[in-house]
């Protein structure tokens, strides 16, 4: 229990409190509650918006109404807060279009393609136009040169698309490890893949000519068939997206609603501010209209 001494010290110490003397300043920091207080905390969803976005916005909200007192700061706050909701329904309809066009790819794929999404398909049409350079190259790059992993792969898997004897599985390519993988070794050049469709067309009993020519068929016709599968997919899907321009009915039905009682509580605010705010200023203020409604049933 503190004793008389330590009473009096205190209370000399918060007379020494460095607070604002001015008008001016005691009217600032009035507001210091509102601003960080629980209207902001109500205001503002975590993760997904940001306080000093929100804070600009009152900010904005206050300048432009001018409120003076306590109770029109209060409803100037309302109006602040009722448009930032009204921002959020808007654009929480424009994630739910999005959503809905992303579903319409989703569903489009999962029973009409064996690619699985549009990326997938401009990847593989992108990929097998790459690595026909690369074949039609072969010849003419150094030993040493360094060739992507995935391409040389793909040469060699398309290599050996028709080949009747050669099963890569258990097939010895020059050059890589027996105990890895062929997808494992990352190490390839242009030497290790030219040696590697030498030794498969020797062991078909072809030439190096005609199990490269093999390999760039298999390829170029992988990207034909990608790059048409791409060109329906995409018109099918821009059509489908046309028609899809607006949430679901009922999610439309519920967010209008609520848009629709956001709207009637800001007008209310915005009549009561104006009405203070015309009172203050001296100026004539009907009474406001009021309707009493009975509704009897027999």
């Amino acid at each position: 229990m503190a004793t008389k001494k330590q009473i009096e010290a205190n209370r000399r110490n918060a007379l020494k409190s460095t607070g604002p003397k001015t008008e001016e300043g005691k009217a600032v920091v009035r507001l210091n509650a509102l601003q960080h207080g629980i209207t902001a905390e109500m205001a503002v969803l975590p993760f997904v918006e940001n306080p000093a976005d929100w804070e600009a916005h009152r900010e904005g909200v206050l300048e432009s109404l001018a409120p003076v007192g306590h109770l029109e700061t209060i409803l100037a706050e309302r109006i602040a807060h009722l448009l930032w909701r009204m921002g959020r329904a808007s654009r929480y309809e424009r994630e739910l279009i999005a959503v809905e066009q992303e579903k319409l790819e989703e569903k489009h794929f999962r029973y009409e393609s064996e690619y699985g999404s549009l990326d997938v398909l401009r990847s593989t049409v992108k990929n097998s136009r790459k690595q026909r350079r690369v074949i039609d190259g072969l010849d003419s790059m150094k030993v040493r040169e360094a060739i992507n992993a995935l391409d040389a792969v793909s040469i060699v898997e398309a290599a050996t698309t028709r080949a009747e004897k050669v099963d890569l599985n258990d097939f010895s390519l020059p050059g890589i490890p027996d105990d890895l993988a062929l997808e494992e070794f990352k190490s390839w050049t242009a030497g290790i893949l030219r040696d590697a469709i030498k030794a498969i067309a020797e062991h078909e009993g072809k030439s190096y000519e005609e199990m490269l020519y093999a390999a760039k068929f298999d390829i170029a016709y992988e990207e034909a068939k990608a790059k048409l599968t791409l060109e329906k997919a995409e018109l099918e899907i821009g059509r489908k997206r046309r028609t899809h321009l607006l949430p679901d009915p009922n999610m439309l039905d519920t967010l209008s609603r609520y848009e629709a009682h956001l709207e009637r509580s800001l007008y209310k605010a915005l009549h009561e501010i104006e009405r203070l705010q015309a009172t203050r200023a001296g100026q004539p203020v009907p009474p406001p209209l009021a309707v009493d409604v009975t509704v009897s049933t027999s």
